[in-house]
């Protein structure tokens, strides 16, 4: 492999994401969100030549820095793909753009996995639009973890109770509970359709969730007027407290 002044390799990927089409405003995200945090790494530790190691090194830092909480986790992406197109054009003087393994995230096991992909395929064949997609997919991930979670691996041994008992992991885990019924219920009505359940679960989630309240309960009326009564109006502050209160 070449070896590479960092400078030069950075402009280099600049370049080439420029003659790839990419655009101008993206290019400028890849730059002072990545290329640019990088350098300013090498510079702090007297580094001039590019080292996917010492690069990598940075990156960990960075994952570390967002599993704390102190740093966003767009920043900590963007680095991270900065570092790849790095490594990559670096190796083989070009750039193939492509999606990174997700890291620390839970990957589903099989047949679940299988399953899941086969239901984001029936999904896009039926014309859902991209984003209707991408948001059904954590949500049934979750599902098929909680069923992972119990040690049911094996379709068939579905039962009622286990759909019943995700009920109130819903309640508490979304803030609009109705929304999530309608997307497994699609999900559980495919599973049922590929011979996969040995009933029909759909049923089980049509319940009507817990509608927000509009209003508040407030104080009594014995209780306001004790709160007021508290602000002595005989003195300046008194008077101040009242009319704020």
């Amino acid at each position: 492999m070449k070896k590479w002044v960092l400078e030069k390799l950075c402009d280099a990927v600049e370049k080439e994401m420029s003659a790839m089409g990419f655009n101008p405003k993206t290019i400028q995200m890849y730059h002072y969100l990545g290329i640019v945090l990088i350098k300013r790494y090498y510079a702090s530790i007297g580094k001039r030549y590019y080292s996917e190691e010492t690069t990598g090194t940075f990156v960990r830092i960075i994952q570390n820095e967002a599993d704390a909480g102190k740093i966003y986790d767009t920043k900590r992406r963007i680095i991270r793909k900065t570092a790849a197109i790095l490594a990559e054009y670096a190796k083989d003087g070009k750039i193939v753009w492509r999606a990174l393994a997700s890291q620390n995230v839970r990957q589903l096991s099989e047949p679940y996995s299988e399953h899941y992909e086969n239901y984001i395929h029936r999904l896009v064949e039926n014309g859902y639009q991209a984003t209707t997609v991408r948001g059904q997919k954590p949500i049934v991930k979750h599902f098929l973890h909680y069923l992972e979670d119990y040690g049911i691996f094996d379709t068939f041994k579905i039962s009622r109770e286990n759909i019943l008992a995700y009920l109130p992991v819903i309640a508490e885990k979304y803030a609009r509970p109705g929304d999530i019924l309608s997307i497994l219920r699609l999900f559980l009505a495919f599973m049922y359709e590929e011979n996969l359940l040995c009933a029909d679960f759909v049923p089980l989630l049509k319940v009507n969730t817990a509608k927000r309240r509009k209003y508040y309960f407030g104080f009594t009326k014995q209780e306001s007027n004790e709160i007021l009564s508290a602000a002595d109006r005989e003195t300046p502050c008194g008077k101040r407290d009242y009319a704020i209160i």
